[in-house]
């Protein structure tokens, strides 16, 4: 189809339509067709090459090569984008998927669908960041990264860019795509293994093949009236066999700094502290010190099941010659699974336990002080509910979304685009296997019956005994008492009405004197609404579900008006030295109900020096304000990694801490001269330390300043070459973010600042991790607007197209990231911290200095395409801790091919890490996303994976 080629636009409301109805052409140039450039094949004429903006792009067969029925896995290899939110997550676990882009956080990239912004993935999300879930991988006709600043085009979310998902809306005839994959891993021992046989600990041997994959894709498509509308409907389905950690040797136990085993406090065995002494049960007997810790990390998954159903339609219908009614309808329901280590009562404070409880030895009674069978005493227990097995959340989310529009031209100069969008996600989450610990205290109090039986001093004939006093003494109908489940319920929604009018000011005449082509514009406004409700059963929001936290319910909405502007303005066309140079200027307002106004712009410039050279460059300036989820995010309890209190001593009588504090110092964290004097709080046996966080209504907008530079070369003299290498710059200030757990602590020690010191609240015998976290018992995390950030880096993009004789045709991409600075201060003083190429503390996540995709493509003439793909990840320094644990550079090779057998049927098959590559050994808990010893976002936690797939089209 031929048409007029369109400025860049994003969404905005069509404002002075009738006046540009209105208005007569003055001195009207001619109408200059352009030809509508379809993605195809390895003759791909990129974006990149012709934007002032740079942009990546993968196209379908890019995509359906890597045989990843996850949309997320097979962009993660693009050197800008890492995972948030992703399928190898346990007790982090949302359900949904989520990515970012210059690891700058999900809340600043933007994902698209056909140019229109997707909803807030999940009321109980850190991030208001889309759901990549929703995407039908086999409707996608390309991705579009917009790597630079897009907050002036898009709405101030854009500050690291924008990822855009491009579907087939047009499609004719029936297609049916189904695939299948497995992992393959050899488990043949190594660091995590070897600590785990050194603790007796089960770890995996030999080769496993799991976590199969089934995908299922449907599509159907026609035109109808002659033409005059397509509609095209479409039907997926997944399913995905979960892996747990203890099926692989790298992942047996949880290892840090020590290289062994660590494990949990709250045990198997059951860990007391009865005046100040930590005991553990034995037999029928209190044993001094606290038994084995418990490894939490082989029940966790490494591979969340998972179940996805969506279908949708994507129709169009050409009304008259200046109106065509367009809609996108979608559903998604999405059921993912979540399961890790069993709860407990997590060192919890009984303080009437009962003398006389008959289940009590003579030793036992002796320990609690006890005198008179009339006695109580108080004791804090840690013990693990092994007998009901491990904590399983059922993660389900039903996502609604559909747009209803109408779009035309208006005259032969103008065109416009109005839109109604709604969107809804509904979350559904049933959690169980977590212990009632209102009911733990009332069967911890056992009594001996008038008819000899042992029952529970509350009379209550329902309670049974919980008999964690004897080795073995916990029975099936005890846990049944006390086992309970949580709910957690919630929606976020999101409706837009917007629209744009774009018009050619060069049929009024209105153009540079230097160039031929006139000025375009594009004018309108947009509103957008969204809210988000989060609720949860009421025995959570007590806080007696042991080991769920303590969160809070929240129920909270915000809108924003917003008016916008874009110019693409030529400037020079057909001098010397400027084949062709063009402004682009944009600008947006936007006023939010929440009291807050900003402003966003940009201005842009692309110079065609001739047909080999192109050079262009960008000023954005980003003012995010707040979103649902920075606002609203419900409170919620969690927990941070720390190598040991910086409050521990050597000994008792040590007049420093390990970490070289004095008394005077750690009590400005809370910590008292009587436990100062028995050698400082004591340290988490897992390493693991409670915090909170949450979302603030008293949040400013944060402000960012992009800036990017590149040329663009494509040599006529070797045909199919095509180069582009883009700097950019980008810094944010007065970032919303939280300060690190660890660095709040430590300036609270060193500084006293009531800054630091009132967000530390030191729990049970004033230490960081006895009990369950909550506002009272941990660091507050919460976000705040003091944070720093600048990243730096060039992007290299390489793309050649060339025949080989009878041989056929070869495709090569390859996409290079480099990053030269990433500069962080998580509060004005603390001084710049440089993250590139490292991992770990005020760092957090990975920060490759270096990551590659390159992909060879050969289209043979046997009806067969052959297809190789290298994927680098650059080595990494692990910052802020006393023994570094450094990663090596990573190099991962994937293999495929697709063999067109008949004009309707297609195969493909293909190897994932052909090499089986094991992932990177780090600290458990070192970061966030850590999980099973490695970042499942980052690297290939479970082995060689292979597919095959077939497709049927008519």
């Amino acid at each position: 189809m031929l048409h007029k080629k369109p400025l860049t636009m994003a969404v905005s409301a069509a404002v002075g339509a009738a006046f540009a109805m209105g208005m007569a052409p003055v001195n009207a140039q001619e109408e200059q067709l352009v030809e509508e450039v379809v993605v195809t094949g390895s003759r791909i004429q990129r974006a990149n090459l012709v934007s002032s903006s740079p942009v990546t792009q993968l196209d379908s067969e890019q995509l359906r090569l890597t045989g990843l029925t996850r949309v997320e896995d097979a962009l993660a290899a693009i050197p800008a984008i890492s995972l948030d939110q992703s399928s190898g997550q346990a007790i982090e676990a949302v359900g949904t998927a989520t990515l970012q882009l210059r690891n700058l956080g999900s809340q600043r990239t933007l994902v698209l669908m056909n140019g229109r912004r997707l909803p807030a993935n999940s009321p109980n999300s850190a991030s208001n960041a889309a759901d990549i879930n929703l995407i039908p991988g086999q409707l996608i006709e390309r991705v579009e990264v917009l790597t630079g600043g897009a907050s002036s085009t898009y709405g101030a979310d854009a500050v690291a860019g924008v990822v855009n998902f491009i579907m087939i809306d047009d499609f004719e005839g029936i297609k049916l795509d189904f695939q299948a994959g497995q992992f393959r891993a050899d488990n043949d021992g190594g660091l995590v293994a070897g600590a785990a046989e050194r603790a007796g600990q089960p770890f995996a041997t030999g080769t496993a093949t799991d976590g199969d994959q089934y995908d299922m894709t449907l599509i159907m498509g026609g035109n109808f009236d002659n033409g005059r509308g397509n509609a095209t409907a479409f039907l997926t389905y997944r399913d995905i066999e979960g892996v747990t950690q203890a099926s692989r040797d790298t992942s047996a136990c949880p290892v840090r700094s020590s290289g062994e085993c660590l494990g949990s406090g709250t045990n198997e065995s059951g860990s007391w502290i009865i005046g100040g002494t930590n005991y553990r049960t034995e037999g029928t007997e209190f044993a001094e010190g606290r038994g084995p810790g418990f490894n939490f990390a082989a029940p966790s998954f490494f591979q969340r099941p998972d179940r996805r159903t969506t279908f949708g339609t994507f129709a169009h219908y050409d009304v008259n010659e200046h109106v065509e009614a367009y809609t996108e309808l979608m559903f998604m329901d999405t059921k993912s699974d979540t399961q890790f280590g069993p709860s407990g009562v997590f060192f919890r404070t009984f303080d009437d336990l009962n003398c006389d409880n008959p289940l009590l030895s003579a030793q036992q009674v002796g320990i609690a002080g006890c005198t008179s069978p009339d006695d109580r005493f108080s004791a804090t227990l840690g013990r693990r509910n092994v007998e009901g097995g491990p904590r399983k959340g059922s993660l389900r989310h039903s996502t609604y979304r559909g747009v209803f529009g109408l779009r035309g031209d208006i005259n032969d100069s103008w065109r416009y685009d109005v839109s109604y969008q709604y969107a809804e996600v509904d979350m559904s989450n049933r959690n169980t296997n977590y212990v009632d610990l209102i009911r733990v205290e009332e069967a911890l109090n056992a009594v001996l019956l008038d008819d000899g039986t042992i029952g529970c001093e509350s009379g209550n004939s329902e309670c049974v005994p919980y008999n964690v006093y004897q080795t073995g003494g916990v029975t099936d109908d005890a846990t049944g008492y006390f086992s309970q489940e949580v709910y957690e319920t919630g929606r976020t929604t999101q409706e837009v009405l917007m629209g744009y009018v774009q018009g050619s000011l060069g049929d009024y005449g209105i153009a540079s004197p230097f160039a031929e082509n006139g000025i375009e514009i594009v004018a309108g406004a947009e509103y957008r609404e969204e809210s988000l409700t989060y609720n949860l059963s009421d025995n959570a929001s007590r806080g007696d579900a042991g080991g769920f936290g303590v969160p809070v319910p929240v129920d909270g909405r915000y809108d924003v008006n917003e008016i916008y502007f874009e110019a693409s303005v030529p400037v020079i066309e057909d001098a010397p030295m400027v084949q062709s140079l063009v402004l682009d200027l944009g600008f947006r307002y936007s006023d939010y109900s929440t009291g807050t106004t900003t402003d966003t712009y940009k201005i842009a410039a692309s110079w065609d020096i001739n047909d080999d050279i192109k050079v262009r460059g960008s000023y954005q300036r980003a003012v995010r304000a707040p979103n649902i989820v920075d606002l609203f995010e419900p409170e919620s309890a969690g927990l941070f990694a720390m190598d040991r209190d910086p409050c521990r001593k050597a000994s008792p009588d040590a007049n420093v801490s390990l970490s070289g504090y004095t008394f005077e110092q750690c009590a400005r964290s809370g910590v008292s001269q009587a436990i100062w004097n028995q050698g400082g709080p004591e340290d988490s046996p897992a390493a693991q330390y409670n915090s909170t966080g949450g979302g603030s209504t008293e949040l400013e907008p944060e402000e960012a300043d992009t800036y990017s530079f590149g040329a663009i070369w494509q040599p006529s003299f070797i045909e199919g070459l095509q180069v582009s290498v883009d700097y950019y710059e980008i810094e944010i200030t007065g970032a919303i973010q939280g300060i690190q757990e660890e660095t709040t602590l430590l300036q609270c020690i060193e500084t006293g600042d009531a800054a630091f010191c009132d967000q530390v609240n030191r729990g049970q015998l004033d230490t960081l991790w006895l009990g369950q976290a909550s506002p009272t018992n941990g660091i507050n995390a919460a976000s705040t607007n003091i944070g720093f950030l600048l990243v730096e880096g060039i992007d290299l993009e390489i793309n050649y197209n060339f025949d080989i004789g009878d041989m056929g045709t070869v495709n090569i991409s390859n996409l290079a990231g480099f990053v030269m600075s990433y500069e962080q201060e998580e509060y004005p003083g603390a001084g710049i911290v440089n993250c590139e190429g490292t991992y770990g503390g005020a760092c957090g996540i990975p920060t490759p200095d270096l990551k590659n995709r390159f992909q060879a493509t050969w289209a043979t003439p046997w009806n067969v395409n052959a297809n190789i793909i290298w994927r680098h990840v650059g080595e990494l320094e692990q910052q802020f801790t006393d023994v570094p644990n450094d990663i090596d550079s990573f190099n991962y090779f994937d293999i495929a091919a697709t063999w067109a057998v008949t004009d309707t049927a297609t195969l493909r098959f293909g190897i994932n890490n052909v090499l089986d590559e094991d992932p990177p050994f780090v600290y458990q808990g070192v970061t966030a996303r850590e999980n099973g010893n490695t970042y499942p976002g980052v690297y290939d936690p479970l082995g060689q994976y292979w597919f095959l797939g077939g497709t049927l089209q008519f």
